[in-house]
């Protein structure tokens, strides 16, 4: 055999192993990488809430994986995601998109630019990076401080609900719970989280107004209940935002302070301002206290 001939059966080989792993080993069809300076919680809470089909695989410290489907019908793609905490406020992103029909045509079309799947992957994961960029920038929270919430006799309702969907559960019983008050005697709502589920992004909590000790209220209402809360003795975090999206300050908490864990349960959130108050929503104050037993 020639050197000539040689040399064409091992460029046919190479090819053939380049055309097999092209088209069978590559564990993606199209990867993207980006950084961003949301929690890896945060970045998860969002996808989950435009996604279907999300599945998680693996989370442990300063590191998340999962995998999703966009809602739109017939997209023919899904992502799997690594999210990588890197440093304070740093989150690696790491999509790995995977052609779920046509996928030999889809790749065969990569290879010459013309994937029309392809572009719409590009547009989609724009998009989301914009979109967490506006959600940085639109919210603000302070450093942890140590701090505590003295032990409070509340009056209060349970109620389980998404994450998202907390405030407009909240503005659900606000009155029902504030008309129980005296006229002056009304003091900034709490929240005290009993069960907290990153992965299916649920919540339950007692939506609560302080009341004196002594205070005698005739109840009427099933659900509404008088309690003496525990105190919450351990590190506290200012948010400033509309409070729909204060659990944005939580993700950032348990992401930079406490390894990307859920926190010990219970932790209290505090609502100073509402929508009534005439202020802004950039100013909106709230403030979550974590127990100093951190971490569930």
């Amino acid at each position: 055999m020639n050197r000539r001939k040689k040399t064409v059966i091992v460029l046919g080989v190479f090819m053939l192993i380049c055309t097999i792993s092209y088209y069978a080993l590559l564990p993606f069809d199209y990867k993207v990488r980006f950084k961003t300076q949301n929690a890896p919680w945060l970045v998860y809470h969002l996808i989950e809430i435009n996604h279907v089909d999300t599945q998680i695989s693996n989370y442990e410290e300063n590191y998340l994986s999962f995998s999703s489907r966009p809602k739109k019908e017939g997209v023919g793609y899904r992502y799997n995601w690594r999210l990588i905490k890197e440093s304070n406020n740093i989150t690696r992103v790491e999509v790995n998109a995977l052609f779920t029909v046509n996928r030999f045509l889809e790749k065969t079309a990569l290879l010459f630019g013309k994937s029309n799947k392809v572009k719409s992957i590009i547009e989609e994961l724009n998009s989301f990076k914009v979109e967490l960029t506006k959600t940085f920038n639109d919210y603000q929270w302070e450093q942890p401080i140590l701090d505590k919430l003295p032990a409070q006799t509340c009056l209060c309702t349970s109620i389980s609900s998404r994450i998202e969907d907390k405030a407009n559960e909240m503005n659900k019983t606000i009155s029902l719970l504030s008309n129980y008050l005296p006229k002056g005697k009304k003091s900034p709502p709490r929240l005290y989280i009993n069960q907290l589920d990153l992965i299916n992004q649920t919540i339950s909590f007692d939506f609560c107004f302080p009341i004196e000790t002594d205070m005698v209220i005739d109840i009427k209402e099933s659900g509404i209940f008088i309690t003496l809360k525990p105190e919450i003795r351990g590190e506290a975090i200012t948010f400033y935002g509309n409070y729909s999206q204060s659990h944005r300050g939580w993700y950032s908490y348990m992401a930079n302070h406490i390894g990307n864990k859920s926190p010990k349960l219970p932790f209290v959130e505090v609502f100073y301002d509402s929508p009534f108050g005439g202020i802004e929503q950039a100013k909106w104050k709230s403030k979550a206290y974590f127990s100093e037993n951190k971490r569930n």
